[in-house]
């Protein structure tokens, strides 16, 4: 579900940020003194896999409990750069595809092939559709579809709405899911990852962002994992799975239109079944930043800030890291540097993973509101503090603002009745706060649930 909300902001040219970037590429990058280049050597860890059931999404016996099997923890879902250079761009032109270390599946010129079953043990009956060998047969309705897509904008099964009814197909009791009438889908890609996702000293993840409802994941025959939960991206390491550079991989990709958590997200809304958002590949050093949080807190009159950084770094390398440190570069709207700082990253054994705080200052920001869309782009850098070599760079844009209200208090009586006497309207930066929006699900006639950028820009506008 979205709610899409009108902003001042994308009436802005589309050429405004790259002018933008252009125009301060000097100041932008004058202070970057890290030394780009091959990274150390390194042996990365194994993906430690555990071996799925093929029972997770049924709900039967423990799979109720079983949301995932081998996905990586849920982060920030970064992106990361080579260099601050692009990582910069990144965020404030939106161009991840300008990452050395990001790779899209989806979108133009990605062919993927698919077939849609009625059933769980029809799909079965086709066999080993994962096998990089595995030959497709004609009357078994296999068709080119360009992703991301709902599998019903190909032709394929049919759509479902339905409000307060679960809508599958045939009776089954909570929190089972069907078995009988319960589509699969069968999806098939090759692939070559580019030799820039340092695969010699580093890891190489694949992050699928929205898959209706379950659905089982291989590469060149290899079982990787499964995952549930629609509209959140998972990951997987696929690192040890890939074949050498410049050979082509074979991605499967197993999906069950139904499952024990459609339970927990029914609402009232279409229900259509496959790939609808991205399918990409990203890869980072063998140390790496596994995650990140970034927060501003607005002193008192909005005359300066601090931009706090709650930075979680990896050691996926098979010896010691020593001799990390994090740097965190903030860039006003003009491309200059208005903030900075850094900090040293405790040793990390192999395995292992380190926190770090770091706070930069900020004078007189630049407030946003929905009239005053103020972006400030941050980057966050990776690098050995003796040598400065760079490992890798992640990036945002950030808005300083402040939201108050009053929360509600309750009795503590064990009655919990209202006891606040007097509320606030709710305010940003100050000042009194209207909200006009529209709620709805995402949901295009062409597409399913993928809704591109296109459509979201015309909803907008409107």
């Amino acid at each position: 579900m979205t709610l899409v909300v009108a902003m001042l902001s994308a009436a802005l040219p589309e050429n405004y940020h790259s002018f933008q970037a252009k125009a301060a590429e000097e100041d932008v990058f004058a202070s970057d003194a890290f030394t780009y280049g091959a990274l150390p050597d390194a042996t990365v860890l194994k993906a430690d896999r555990q071996k799925c059931t093929g029972n997770e999404w049924k709900g039967t016996d423990q799979n109720l409990d079983i949301t995932s099997v081998n996905t990586m923890p849920d982060s920030s879902n970064l992106i990361p750069y080579g260099d601050m250079k692009t990582a910069y761009a990144g965020a404030k032109d939106y161009a991840r595809e300008g990452s050395a270390y990001y790779q899209l599946l989806t979108g133009e010129g990605q062919d993927w092939r698919l077939t849609v079953l009625d059933s769980p043990a029809e799909a079965e009956a086709l066999g080993s559709f994962e096998q990089a060998d595995y030959g497709e047969k004609k009357e078994d309705g296999w068709k080119n579809v360009k992703l991301p897509a709902s599998w019903t904008s190909f032709g394929f099964d049919h759509s479902i709405y339905t409000n307060s009814a679960m809508p599958f197909e045939e009776r089954v009791d909570f929190p089972l899911a069907p078995t009988k009438k319960n589509p699969v889908g069968l999806y098939r890609k090759t692939f070559t990852v580019k030799d820039s996702m340092l695969q010699g000293n580093g890891k190489v993840y694949i992050t699928l962002g929205g898959v209706e409802s379950a659905y089982y994941l291989y590469v060149n025959g290899t079982e990787v994992g499964y995952s549930e939960d629609s509209y959140d991206p998972h990951t997987f390491d696929i690192t040890d799975l890939l074949n050498n550079k410049g050979e082509p991989n074979v991605l499967a990709v197993k999906v069950f239109k139904f499952c024990d958590g459609t339970w927990l997200e029914d609402q009232d809304m279409i229900y259509d079944g496959g790939i609808f958002r991205d399918v990409y590949l990203t890869s980072t050093p063998a140390v790496n930043i596994r995650d990140y949080k970034l927060t501003t807190t607005l002193k008192e009159g909005y005359g300066a800030a601090t931009v706090n950084v709650a930075l979680d770094t990896a050691n996926d390398s098979t010896v010691s890291a020593e001799n990390m440190a994090a740097q965190v570069v903030l860039y006003d709207q003009q491309g200059k540097i208005c903030a900075s700082n850094k900090a040293d990253i405790e040793a990390m054994a192999s395995g292992k993973s380190a926190s770090t705080a770091i706070a930069c200052e900020v004078e007189q920001p630049e407030l946003w509101d929905s009239e005053h869309p103020n972006l400030y782009t941050a980057v966050i850098s990776l690098y050995d503090r003796q040598s400065g070599i760079h490992y890798e760079s992640v990036s945002q844009n950030v808005g300083f603002r402040e939201l108050t209200f009053t929360p509600t208090k309750v009795t503590d009586d064990g009655k919990y009745n209202n006891a606040t006497e007097k509320y606030e309207t709710v305010k940003l930066n100050g000042k009194r706060l209207l909200i006009k929006g529209v709620n709805r699900h995402d949901t295009d006639v062409e597409t399913g649930k993928y809704v591109s950028r296109k459509v979201y820009e015309a909803d907008i506008k409107l």
